[in-house]
């Protein structure tokens, strides 16, 4: 069922909500994945550096599909996951090869499927919360 949703100061807020605890619940997962959890001065420069890294990619990448993916709105819907997972794995797959020298392939970085699953499930989730019926 296709329905036109109307941009609301609460739809915006909805949005908004998921980003944020988007990238605060998977910054939180790759400060655990990649430092092994430290929490000093700099783990938390890192991780507000890493925030505004997922924020933005997920601004960028995830909330263009997840519009087109809120005109048929339904909760924790299996397919929209699968979508958001494949696009995650292409986005996690740029960003890793962009992040690391040319010879390392992210397909043999076993952190890479973790992030890409994670990253994944949480806006699917968080998705389904906010903004779904």
């Amino acid at each position: 069922m296709k329905e036109r949703q109307t941009l609301t100061p609460e739809l915006i807020l909805r949005y908004l909500l998921c980003l944020i605890l988007s990238s605060f619940l998977l910054d939180w997962i790759i400060i655990i994945l990649l430092r092994d959890g430290d929490i000093s001065l700099y783990g938390l420069l890192g991780f507000i550096f890493i925030f505004v890294c997922t924020f933005i990619t997920y601004l960028i990448c995830a909330v263009p599909i997840q519009i087109l993916l809120n005109r048929y709105r339904k909760k924790f819907n299996i397919i929209f996951f699968a979508i958001y997972l494949i696009f995650s794995c292409i986005f996690t797959y740029i960003l890793t090869r962009l992040s690391n020298p040319p010879d390392i392939n992210p397909l043999f970085i076993s952190n890479f499927y973790v992030i890409a699953f994670i990253s994944a499930l949480l806006f699917w989730f968080w998705d389904s919360i906010f903004l779904q019926k």
